[in-house]
């Protein structure tokens, strides 16, 4: 017997013991899915939310059974905390649909909807989610399971808004744009153009506006005869339609937008007229990063990437393979090391204060960030400012960054077998 074969044989041992002991103890076991096979430590895992001191405060599967699809086969944690509920998927528990459900959960356990669920649900905005609701689209259901959800629904769905009890407040719209100052930008089945309502679904700024973004520091983008341009929150044209690219949200009062014919990116100011411009290339990838943040932008040279200021002058010198906007005075960093990506973190001037020895990490959020030295089994786990490890060191099999003070863990998704 070679060695793979004694240890696919003492794993299934294993598992049978667990499963034995689950069944006597409460009915139902679990199984956190990675990219390698389920590990027998997962069982333990957490899956649900800690809170700052590492400690679980929201665990989902004591919540299962008060989902409003009855008991789920599989749950699934789309985003984060945002205006205190997060959006959660689960899978029927009906063999003959697999369509799946969204619902929103706070942060004690309680789930918005107690008789249906949503078929798609964002996050929470300024008050107000968009979700498509099975009573406005009961002729188009999908047939997907849980682990099958596409990148977004088609077009073709009818959106409505509701607020954070639950209630219907604007639609339906067969297109829609998050809630942001009050306003959001909607689409009318069968009209051509997108207008912008307020929250309780009134119609305040129409135009011919073939695409809109939703508004950030009074400012929106509206895209008109192909081009992009500014208006403001009464709908006053700032800046004429003038760039084939969209014009990024507004952030330090400063709005990104790309000239790719010319390999750059200018930086408009509420006005609409250019501040500064910068060199970028598409062709890097680079230009997923281009938003004011901490009054720095990221800054291309010869391939390399820093920082430059406001007015476009470079502060952090170009020596990264890749760099990401700054949260709480530190700055995420690429550098490559023998062909392979490693990652740290740089203060504001340009110091690796946290060197570059993770093989993934994230920006950090409410003073944590998500990082893994772990090629292997990819556990993450928790740093502070200062590079520390939070938490006693724990891992998880899966992270994600604080909001609204807490932090999901756990797994992709959690599946139940009964």
């Amino acid at each position: 017997m070679n060695f793979s074969t004694f240890r696919k044989l003492i794993l299934g041992i294993l598992i049978m013991i667990v499963m034995t002991a689950s069944i006597c103890l409460g009915g139902y076991w679990c199984v956190f899915f990675t990219s390698e096979f389920p590990a027998l430590r997962q069982f333990s895992d957490p899956y649900g939310f800690i809170d700052k001191t590492g400690c679980v405060v929201l665990d989902l599967r004591n919540h299962r059974r008060n989902y409003a699809s009855g008991s789920p086969k599989e749950f699934l944690i789309e985003k984060k905390f945002s205006d205190q509920r997060c959006v959660i998927y689960g899978d029927s528990n009906s063999a003959s649909d697999c369509t799946p459900s969204a619902n929103y959960v706070d942060k004690a356990g309680n789930f918005l909807r107690t008789d249906s669920c949503y078929i798609f649900a964002s996050d929470f905005s300024d008050g107000r989610a968009a979700v498509v609701d099975t009573s406005y689209n009961a002729d188009r259901l999908p047939r997907v399971g849980i682990s099958q959800l596409p990148g977004g629904p088609a077009p073709s769905y009818r959106w409505t808004f509701i607020d954070v009890h639950g209630k219907t407040t604007a639609g339906p719209f067969c297109k829609v744009k998050a809630y942001a100052q009050g306003l959001a930008g909607v689409k009318v089945d069968g009209e051509p153009f997108w207008k912008f309502i307020d929250k309780v679904g009134r119609c305040v700024i129409s135009g011919k506006f073939e695409q809109v973004t939703s508004f950030s520091e009074d400012r929106a983008g509206v895209l008109v005869n192909g081009k992009w341009g500014l208006i403001d929150r009464t709908g006053k044209q700032v800046l004429p339609p003038s760039y084939s690219s969209q014009i990024h949200p507004f952030h330090e009062g400063l709005a990104a937008v790309e000239v790719p014919e010319a390999s750059r990116v200018s930086y408009l100011n509420r006005a609409g007229i250019v501040q500064f411009s910068l060199e970028r290339h598409s062709e890097t990838g680079s230009l997923k990063n281009v938003d004011v943040s901490e009054g720095l932008v990221v800054c291309e040279k010869d391939g390399k990437f820093g920082f430059a200021d406001l007015s476009g002058k470079p502060i952090i010198s170009p020596t990264f393979d890749y760099c990401w906007p700054f949260s709480e005075g530190r700055a995420l960093v690429c550098q490559k090391f023998a062909g392979k990506n490693r990652f740290g973190y740089v203060d504001r001037l340009g110091r690796l204060v946290i060197p570059c020895q993770y093989i993934e990490a994230f920006p950090f959020s409410e003073g944590f960030a998500v990082v893994t030295t772990d090629a292997h089994s990819r556990y993450y786990k928790y740093i502070d400012l200062p590079g520390g490890e939070c938490f006693g060191g724990k891992t998880f099999p899966y992270a994600q960054s604080f909001h609204e003070g807490l932090a999901f863990v756990g797994s992709e998704y959690l599946r139940f077998l009964e």
